[in-house]
């Protein structure tokens, strides 16, 4: 998973080496970069993602890179944490989404 560069001087190495090209991006042009480097899935990150988001939370990031390109699998990254904002995720033009495992401990 390449992020925060432009990953177009990467994607034919890591083609060839017969893995996927996934593409971590911030902002609507950078999603564009992404798919002319033949990105297999792209990662759209908000803002809420540890603070490595660059100015534009999730779910307002999220419909415009699906717009911009209907054509690949796009993942939601940032924010997300219960099946709620899986749900809300996949309405805005998710295919899926990226987030750590939470532990959950029972209260007694």
């Amino acid at each position: 998973m390449l992020s925060f560069g432009d990953p177009r001087p990467f994607a034919a190495a890591v083609h060839a080496a017969g893995a996927l090209l996934i593409c971590q991006v911030q902002m609507v042009a950078q999603a564009r970069e992404a798919q002319e480097a033949g990105a297999d899935i792209i990662v759209a990150q908000g803002t809420e993602a540890g603070g490595h988001g660059m100015s534009e939370p999730l779910f307002t990031l999220l419909p415009q890179v699906a717009d911009a390109c209907p054509d690949r699998p796009i993942v939601a990254a940032g924010g997300i944490a219960d099946g709620r904002g899986f749900a809300a995720a996949l309405l805005l033009g998710a295919d899926g989404v990226l987030m750590d495992a939470l532990l959950r401990l029972a209260r007694s």
